[in-house]
């Protein structure tokens, strides 16, 4: 997730022809927006000496949030290609943005006015997925009289065509046998899970 706004530790403003709107670090405890890597361009907004700092609030408030790149001061992360470029060639997130930041060398007045000061909040050492990846938020299966009722939900999807289902017994899934008839297909992205649903109408009694 990039922001783009000015800002300072508590808050982001947002300017329109009808005025200006604040949103507030208080506001965004509420919010329950997905995402795992977030880039505030949005001054003093990572500055962690600042009690209630935004930055802060959108790492530690929710439980998927890994790495917050900002700014301590006045400044922010821009002209990212060569760090996009790294991650996309699998580095970390740690050694993109070094890779970025050393690519700028030698630095002006202004790239040290602007760029120093940058941090990262979270774990440096995570890399991008770049195959696959589900963060599976819930999953139950309830019985409905003779049928199984089966419901799951998703935080995060990336990459995924959808779901197939098995029933087994044994831990390995050497057993397991394929209940959906068709593929479920995805209804999912980077930002967004969804909800999933299936009735598994034959159910073997006292071992599914």
């Amino acid at each position: 997730m990039l922001v783009c706004s000015h800002s300072n530790w508590t808050l982001h403003s947002f300017k329109s022809s009808s005025g200006t709107t604040y949103y507030h670090w208080y506001e965004l405890m509420h919010q329950n927006v997905h995402f795992n890597f977030c880039i505030t361009f949005a001054c003093s907004n990572a500055d962690y000496s600042r009690s209630d700092y935004m930055s802060g609030w959108y790492l530690f408030a929710r439980d998927y949030t890994q790495l917050v790149l900002g700014s301590t001061k006045t400044g922010g992360f821009w002209y990212g290609y060569d760090m996009f470029d790294a991650l996309a060639a699998g580095e970390n997130l740690g050694d993109a943005y070094k890779a970025w930041f050393s690519g700028k060398y030698p630095y002006s007045d202004g790239d040290i006015s602007w760029w120093y000061g940058l941090t990262l909040l979270g774990d440096p050492t995570l890399n991008v997925p770049s195959n696959t990846y589900i963060d599976l938020d819930s999953f139950t299966a309830v019985q409905s009289g003779a049928k199984i009722v089966l419901k799951w939900r998703t935080g995060t999807e990336i990459d995924n065509a959808g779901f197939e289902l098995f029933r087994g017994t044994s831990p390995d899934g050497s057993d397991a046998v394929m209940i959906t008839p068709n593929m479920i297909a995805s209804k999912g992205s980077l930002t967004s899970g969804a909800s999933y649903r299936f009735t598994d109408s034959d159910p073997e009694p006292s071992v599914t």
